[in-house]
């Protein structure tokens, strides 16, 4: 017959862990990783035996939740990434929701992201209830941060921020500016530009039918990248905002243009859109990310009290969080060694039966089970306190004790 074993751990035996490859740590990894995020998803799936993760992926950050036992072997992905376990993984994920770990502080995008995430990965049904649990909550968090805070007030998007450095540095009354791109961040971005009378928008992209959709919501006209070298030549403006993983515009694409008048380029793309080296032409002035900063900056300073609140509602939630998962974790605990249970129950039963059709006397048969139930049901117990006992002021030690306390109370009324 096949051993029955019944774990006890240190701490969580299921810990939260997360994998993260984000802008405010290695912005080139980070531009590795989302270019080759098919693979690393590939290697994740491999490693915990399917896809039981929760996957995060926008323009600034790639992160893969998951539920494991003891330490991940990491190798054979991009490097730069930043790996989390237990309530470290926690915090992060509250951060992420709350907007305090984005690029732009108070962000609201992140916190839709974040939902579709949890959304897309619970609709696949390869989450259990401690991931569930922990992003409802999570999700939970980031609304209070929002609600009780002032964090997300004024222009926190990237897509205003994007246009404000452009507005900063440059006229753009009478410009015609090009936008590529039909995603989340160019729609805002088109928008934005959109309800300035003085400025004309066209829109690029290579989805034809959102693209055309896009433009008529907000007035402007559509045309495919087939016709982007022509277009280079027409506007003032060009600003990139797609998912594509190689250069759109490279630095032969400006050339002829750049020779004879200024040309201004913004890339908020992540892979960037546009060869770095465009920006070394005469005449060409190349915002990217980076460029962001002081704006960014300046945004944080003007909000840092609601900050503050917000890095305490964070440590109250990551609290109430933590002891949500530990309950779970004790419910899954109760679970197994219950199954532990019922199994030995039902070995000791089949041996007592085949003792009894055998010809053995059926009370004697019945004693030596019951004492043998009860003795291996409760060995791993005993076996875990004296380990732990063997450690001076060890809490788990007093843990189990305390436990083995109640049992013995509880057997006096027997």
């Amino acid at each position: 017959m096949g051993t029955i074993t019944v774990r006890f751990s240190d701490g969580l035996m299921n810990e939260i862990a997360v994998v993260s490859w984000s802008f405010n740590l290695d912005p080139s990894t980070l531009q590795e990783a989302l270019t080759s995020e098919s693979e690393v998803s590939e290697f994740f799936t491999e490693i915990l035996n399917g896809p039981h993760f929760v996957q995060l992926k926008t323009c600034n950050r790639l992160e893969y939740y998951f539920i494991e036992n003891s330490p991940v072997a990491l190798s054979g992905i991009p490097p730069g990434y930043r790996y989390l376990r237990g309530q470290d993984a926690v915090e992060h994920l509250i951060l992420v929701t709350s907007g305090l770990d984005s690029l732009s502080v108070g962000e609201s995008e992140i916190l839709a992201q974040v939902k579709s995430a949890y959304t897309s990965a619970n609709e696949s049904g390869s989450l259990d209830k401690m991931l569930k649990q922990l992003f409802r909550m999570a999700i939970f968090a980031g609304k209070k941060v929002r609600t009780d805070t002032g964090i997300s007030k004024g222009k926190t998007s990237i897509a205003h921020i994007s246009v404000d450095l452009l507005r900063e540095n440059h006229n753009l009354e009478g410009k015609k500016i090009l936008l590529i791109g039909t995603g989340k961040i160019a729609a805002k971005i088109l928008k934005y530009l959109s309800s300035d009378s003085k400025i004309e928008v066209v829109l690029m992209g290579r989805n034809s039918s959102a693209g055309t959709v896009l433009a008529e919501e907000n007035g402007c006209p559509y045309h495919d990248m087939s016709e982007l070298k022509e277009m280079i030549k027409e506007t003032d403006v060009i600003i990139t905002a797609t998912s594509s993983t190689r250069h759109i515009i490279e630095r032969t694409d400006l050339l002829d243009k750049a020779d004879n008048k200024e040309i201004i380029l913004l890339d908020v793309s992540n892979p960037s859109n546009i060869d770095p080296e465009a920006g070394n032409l005469k005449n060409v002035h190349l915002y990217t990310f980076q460029d962001l900063e002081s704006i960014i900056s300046r945004n944080v300073k003007s909000k840092g009290e609601e900050i503050r609140k917000a890095r305490q509602i964070v440590s109250e939630q990551l609290k109430i969080v933590m002891e949500k998962m530990r309950e779970l974790e004790m419910d899954h605990l109760v679970e197994a060694y219950m199954s532990y249970s019922e199994k030995l129950a039902d070995r000791e039963v089949k041996k007592a039966l085949s003792a009894i059709r055998d010809g053995a006397d059926p009370s004697e048969v019945l004693y030596a089970m019951s004492g043998s139930i009860s003795k291996k049901i409760l060995r791993p117990y005993i076996l875990a306190v004296k380990d732990a006992a063997r450690t001076p002021n060890n809490e788990k030690a007093d843990s189990l004790k305390s436990v083995l306390s109640k049992i013995i109370e509880t057997s006096a009324s027997l």
